[in-house]
């Protein structure tokens, strides 16, 4: 599914990339500008649900790989600390600094894939696998067929990908900020251009679209290397009740024994891995 999911990923992507590139807007404005507020209402108060339970669950799973590092630390404890900390860093570090910082979070997604090759298994079989379809006419492969789809083409990323754009567009001053117009007072002529496009050239049409083309590329190959490592580590050792994520970097610390210490070591890798991910 990651090498399916890949072209439709990009397409998508490509387009929210699009509406906030060249409107300078989220795409929640952009809704609310074409349609009315029964359109906009219900679509915003169901991304707001989803985005607070996916937060929610993101924080938890890295309070939890806290406690496996240092499993004396209360939950809560680990839980508010984080809170405080994303809150306070994006009010205080300015948005261009911000980025880089989580640009250099993301090159700990590559532990997942030195995992997968540590893990290892029938290579013929696995990359074979990655491009032959196999499909089961089961509910418990429907459910996971949605499962995936739905956690990959989802809302939560159309939205960030349109205001990442347009975020961009602020930071490049090709769009001011609202705040900036408001300053000026919502009647002068400055506000009336709120809604005026930002200038954007082909070369950075072709720069995003290839921006979007390699990140989506990353993202699918990130996702074959958990599921290659999930299957080659936990199901072959028959641990498939797993129900959250420090739960499964318990099950995966006997299994990894390749040198001294291997054990403590995936585990605290598997656990700055989850917490990198989460910021």
């Amino acid at each position: 599914m990651a090498l399916f999911q890949y072209p439709m990923m990009t397409v998508i992507q490509e387009m929210c990339a699009r509406i906030g590139f060249i409107t300078g807007d989220g795409l929640t404005t952009v809704i609310k500008r074409r349609y009315s507020k029964k359109v906009v209402l219900p679509f915003a108060s169901l991304l707001l649900i989803a985005n607070t339970i996916n937060i929610g669950a993101d924080i938890g799973a890295m309070a939890a790989s806290v406690r496996l590092v240092f499993p004396h630390l209360p939950i809560i404890v680990a839980t508010l600390s984080f809170i405080v900390f994303i809150v306070a860093s994006q009010i205080l570090v300015p948005y261009n600094k911000y980025v880089k910082i989580l640009r250099y979070l993301s090159i700990s997604l590559f532990a997942y894939i030195i995992t997968a090759v540590i893990v290892g298994g029938n290579w013929t079989q696995i990359l074979a696998s990655s491009i032959i379809p196999y499909i089961e006419f089961t509910p418990a492969f429907a459910m996971m067929f949605v499962a995936i789809l739905g956690t990959t083409i989802t809302p939560y990323v159309f939205f960030w990908q349109a205001s990442q754009e347009a975020e961009e567009d602020v930071a490049k001053r090709k769009v001011k900020e609202i705040s900036e117009y408001n300053k000026a007072g919502s009647t002068s002529p400055m506000a009336s251009n709120i809604s005026k496009q930002p200038k954007i050239s082909k070369k950075e049409v072709t720069l995003m679209r290839s921006d979007t083309a390699v990140g989506m590329a990353f993202s699918q190959l990130i996702m074959w290397a958990i599921v290659t490592t999930t299957a080659g580590s936990l199901h072959t050792h028959n641990i498939t009740d797993i129900q959250s994520a420090d739960q499964a970097a318990k099950a995966l610390q006997p299994l990894v024994k390749t040198f001294p210490n291997a054990g403590e070591i995936a585990k605290t890798i598997f656990a700055l891995g989850i917490i990198d991910t989460g910021l």
